[in-house]
């Protein structure tokens, strides 16, 4: 017997890229809310949720993730299996939402979409794109776990600190490997992370 859970919305910053406009001037260029986005399996068990600090809140992108994931952590909490076990959630920080201004301009395929879609936009003006960030869209192989980290000097200590934590969480839940901080940035703006782009495997031919 199987058990499904049907979660609802992903991040804000994982929208679907065909209707970008998280609010205002700050647009995405989401996937959808693949699930790998905000709520990973780390056994049989145990789920990491995607859960922005308090002091996050004041971003409105990061308020609008928080709302989804309380909405999803009710329907964790809820779960039962067909033995009547729970699962343990485990919540884990959201990246610092990096703001990137852009001039929308008309030659460009994604910006065509948009002014298409957004009567208000037009040539020249200038939106703000947030990238698909995850710490969870991290990959598991044998030995190692690669995982997302942010911070590099120049950038707020607060990105560290979330690095950090989030180090520590994968290692406590993947105590028999190596936990390997990669930045993902450049997938990120492509839409999904390092766990999305690694699932595919070449076939070897003998």
């Amino acid at each position: 017997m199987k058990d499904i859970i049907w979660l609802k919305e992903g991040p804000a910053d994982d929208m679907w890229y065909f209707e970008p406009r998280i609010h205002g001037d700050v647009f995405n260029q989401g996937t959808g809310g693949h699930v790998d986005e905000f709520c990973r399996f780390v056994n049989d068990s145990t789920v990491l949720l995607a859960w922005p600090d308090d002091v996050d809140l004041g971003d409105s992108s990061q308020a609008l993730t928080r709302r989804r994931m309380e909405v999803n952590s009710r329907i964790l909490e809820q779960f039962r299996d067909h033995d009547g076990r729970s699962l343990n959630v485990v919540k884990a920080p959201t990246p610092d939402t990096e703001f990137y201004k852009h001039r929308i301009d008309s030659l460009r395929d994604y910006d065509q979409r948009v002014l298409v879609r957004y009567a208000d936009l037009h040539h020249g003006d200038t939106i703000r794109y947030i990238p698909a960030a995850s710490y969870l869209n991290f990959l598991i192989t044998n030995g190692r776990v690669f995982a997302p980290a942010y911070w590099h000097e120049g950038l707020p200590i607060s990105m560290k600190e979330k690095d950090e934590r989030v180090r520590a969480i994968l290692q406590a839940h993947f105590p028999d490997r190596t936990i390997v901080q990669v930045d993902p940035r450049a997938i990120n703006w492509r839409g999904g992370g390092v766990h999305c782009w690694t699932q595919q495997q070449p076939l070897v031919m003998e």
